[in-house]
């Protein structure tokens, strides 16, 4: 009996090691086991990790091809040239050329109503193919450009496309060009300064006087209205304050917006109808 006894205590007990693996025993106290956390950290309330069953505590990161592109995303888009009015793509373009013409103006913009004049002139040359044919000229031969430039204290962009702007519709040797205008842009801007792109744009546009030979009609007339206005001299150093004060003729002012319209369009040709690539000196 004591034997028969002995065997009924040992099945007993293990019966209920069985059960307590298992996690069939009392709902009360549960037997945590040492199988998958139904509930990892990181992955949510038991969502599996992609590719399978909760295999990790640690989430697995997700690979997505167009993070950091912003032009995929659709919380943060980012608008492609097709995206934006003429007049946009104006101020951007437009913006990007004047940071490129000056000694220090990296904060150069267009306002809404500038650009608004410079595309105008910007349609006028659209459809020009001298003027692309110009513009890949002028990147053929940047080397020389810049050589020129660097020689006349002046920022490469600044004399290609004034250059270019020179030539217009017609189609020419703008290396050429560059050079024999090199001089008299020198002259304009020891007198007018480059420092930021309005004293650029007042250069453009004194551009016959400095032929002329009278490099200093634009830089006196100037200091004549900063001693008579109550306007900042930043302001007044403007061709559009020049142009509202009649201060510069109709042709000296289409001249520095024909600049500035070609300097737009080399920014990004194709974004106008030009077909050549982006000057960039």
């Amino acid at each position: 009996m004591v034997c028969a006894g002995g065997i009924i205590y040992l099945l007993v007990a293990k019966s209920g090691t069985e059960v307590a693996a298992n996690g069939t025993d009392d709902p009360d106290s549960p037997i945590v086991t040492g199988g998958d956390d139904p509930d990892p950290p990181g992955n949510g309330k038991g969502t599996d990790v992609p590719g399978g069953t909760n295999q990790s505590s640690t989430p697995k990161p997700i690979d997505n091809p167009t993070n950091g592109s912003g032009s995929d995303d659709p919380g943060n888009p980012t608008p492609t040239p097709a995206n934006l009015s003429d007049t946009a793509k104006v101020e951007i373009n437009g913006a990007g050329f004047l940071r490129k013409i000056a000694q220090n103006d990296p904060k150069a913009f267009l306002t809404t109503e500038q650009a608004q004049k410079v595309g105008a002139k910007v349609k006028q040359f659209g459809s020009s193919s001298a003027v692309a044919d110009n513009i890949n000229s002028a990147r053929k031969n940047a080397g020389q450009i810049k050589a020129i430039a660097v020689t006349k204290n002046m920022k490469p962009q600044f004399l290609a496309v004034a250059a270019i702007a020179k030539l217009g519709s017609s189609r020419g040797d703008v290396v050429q060009t560059a050079q024999s205008m090199s001089e008299v842009l020198d002259k304009l801007s020891i007198q007018l300064g480059n420092e930021f792109y309005d004293d650029c744009l007042l250069t453009i546009a004194a551009f016959d006087q400095g032929t002329a030979g009278d490099t200093m009609k634009m830089r006196n007339m100037l200091q004549e209205l900063a001693n008579k206005s109550a306007d900042s001299s930043r302001a007044i150093r403007t061709i559009w304050f020049l142009q509202k004060q009649s201060k510069i003729t109709p042709a000296e002012f289409d001249r520095a917006l024909t600049f500035l319209a070609i300097g737009t369009i080399t920014q990004n040709p194709k974004d106008f109808g030009v077909n050549a690539e982006a000057l960039n000196l």
